[in-house]
C-alpha cells in the first residue's frame, strides 16, 4: 500500500497539487459501489493519512460518476454508496465520524486528464 501511495502523491504534484484525487477502478469495479477486498487496506491507510494531516479539519469524501444523463438514478446512487463505502473505511481506520463528510457528483466528462493514460 505504501509503495503504491507514494507513487500516486509524486504523480499528483504534477497533475493536481491542492487534492487527493484517486481512480475508482483503485477501489470499485466498474458499475459496483462495494469495495475491492484489496482496497479496503488501501481507504484505511488513505483514511490515516488524512487524519495525521489535518487532525481538526473536516474531511470531505467526494465521489464523481461520469454520466451523460444527469437524472440517472442509479449514478447517483452509485455514487453516494462509494463515497458512504470510503468514508466508512476512514472511520474503521480512526477518523472520527463527525469529522467525515460525503459528497456524491455527477459529472459529463472526467475530473482530471492524465496525459500519460492511454488514450
Amino acid at each position: 500500500v505504501q509503495e503504491v501511495l507514494a507513487e500516486h502523491y509524486i504523480r499528483r504534484l504534477e497533475l493536481h497539487p491542492n487534492r487527493d484525487i484517486f481512480p475508482a477502478d483503485w477501489f470499485f469495479e466498474t458499475d459496483h459501489s462495494e469495495l475491492l477486498p484489496q482496497s479496503v487496506v488501501l481507504a484505511q491507510e488513505v483514511g490515516r493519512l488524512a487524519q495525521r494531516r489535518a487532525p481538526w479539519s473536516r474531511i470531505l469524501i467526494t465521489a464523481y460518476v461520469s454520466t451523460p444523463d444527469k437524472n440517472s438514478t442509479y449514478a447517483q446512487y452509485l455514487s453516494k454508496k462509494r463515497a458512504q463505502q470510503i468514508a466508512l473505511e476512514f472511520v474503521h481506520a480512526g477518523v472520527e465520524p463527525r469529522r467525515v463528510m460525503i459528497e456524491s457528483l455527477l459529472v459529463d466528462s472526467p475530473i482530471l486528464i492524465d496525459p500519460d493514460d492511454d488514450p
